[in-house]
Parts: structure tokens; C-alpha cells; sequence
């Protein structure tokens, strides 16, 4: 095996472990159909509802680990501590979960391919950066949150467009038409 750095090597065996927990975790949810499954995934499955108040403020619980896998709006990208809580309040990035939370995608990629899966959102974000009409845009794009877009260019229609102003009273030098020269 070539003399690859550690940085190379180490995604490997976890994107195969990745790929082995989906699989695995696909076989136990429940039908796709039902809003927002009702089973727990695996790591909120021990059938607690909420912990004591102390430790909810300090350490990451089945609840917000649920807020952190749902896919309602005020959900998305919210409490990613994965043992302390508390630097997701530090950060701003905390939500209490107050209503039931839906599990899954927020656009479904309709495909069951590991691989698609695994990188179908840095294809999308490769895509916007494509079509991106500048570096600021570009920048916007990978650094502001997700579905981030730049402001729309109203279009002008035609009664936004201001009338020429008339031309100003006096009189007017009229140029005489350019002579012809004969050609010989």
C-alpha cells in the first residue's frame, strides 16, 4: 500500500462504517409514509422524555438529539454538541424541542445508493458553486447557511422606468446634413 497520510487513511474505514450503521439503521424505521416515525432512532430509544433540568442545560439528551436529526425549518441545523449542550447555548445554536419532531430529508434524493446518499450534498453545493456569477456569491454560498441565495434583482417594468425629461425651451442649433464628395 502506498505511504498515504493519516488524513487519507482515516476517512476510509469511517465512511465504511457509515455506510454499515445506514444500511442497518434503514432496516429498523418504520414506513416511510407515517409522519414524522414514530419509533425513536437508536440513540433516543432508551424511552426517556426529558432528563432533569440541570443536566438538560449541560449535557446533550435524548430530546436534543431528536431537535438535531428533525427536518422542520426551526429544527434545521440546530444542537450540535455531542456530549455538552452548553456550547450550542454559547453559540446560539440551541433549540429546546417544543413540538413533535419529523425525521428524514428536507428534499428527498429518491435513490437508496450508499454512495449518492453520502455526498448527494457536496454535488449540490459543487453545482451552486458553478453557477455562481461571482466570488462574493460563491463565498455566500459555502459560508452562509443552507439555502442561502443572493438578493433578487427586482426587473423594472416598464411604468419604474422614468420618463427622458423634455428638452430645455430655447433655441435650437439644427446641424446640415453632411455633403456628399463626388467620387472621380
Amino acid at each position: 500500500m502506498p505511504n498515504l497520510p493519516d488524513v487519507v487513511l482515516w476517512p476510509i474505514p469511517a465512511f465504511v462504517l457509515l455506510a454499515v450503521v445506514e444500511m442497518v439503521s434503514y432496516r429498523l424505521h418504520p414506513d416511510e409514509d407515517a409522519e414524522g416515525y414514530e419509533a425513536k432512532d437508536a440513540a433516543t430509544s432508551v424511552g426517556i422524555d426529558r432528563m432533569p433540568r440541570w443536566f438538560e442545560f449541560v449535557f446533550n439528551t435524548p430530546s436534543h438529539h431528536r431537535v438535531h436529526h428533525a427536518s422542520q425549518g426551526g429544527y434545521l441545523d440546530r444542537n450540535f454538541g455531542g456530549i455538552l449542550i452548553v456550547w450550542d447555548r454559547v453559540f446560539g445554536s440551541f433549540v429546546a424541542e417544543t413540538e413533535q419532531p419529523r425525521y428524514g430529508l428536507t428534499k428527498n434524493i429518491d435513490t437508496y445508493n450508499l454512495l449518492k446518499v453520502a455526498t448527494h450534498e457536496y454535488v449540490s453545493i459543487a453545482k451552486d458553486l458553478r453557477a455562481a456569477r461571482g466570488w462574493r456569491e460563491r463565498a455566500g454560498r459555502v459560508f452562509r447557511g443552507p439555502g442561502w441565495g443572493p438578493a433578487a434583482v427586482p426587473a423594472l417594468s416598464p411604468a419604474a422606468v422614468p420618463a427622458p425629461s423634455p428638452a430645455p425651451p430655447g433655441p435650437v442649433a439644427e446641424t446640415a446634413p453632411a455633403a456628399k464628395s463626388a467620387s472621380v
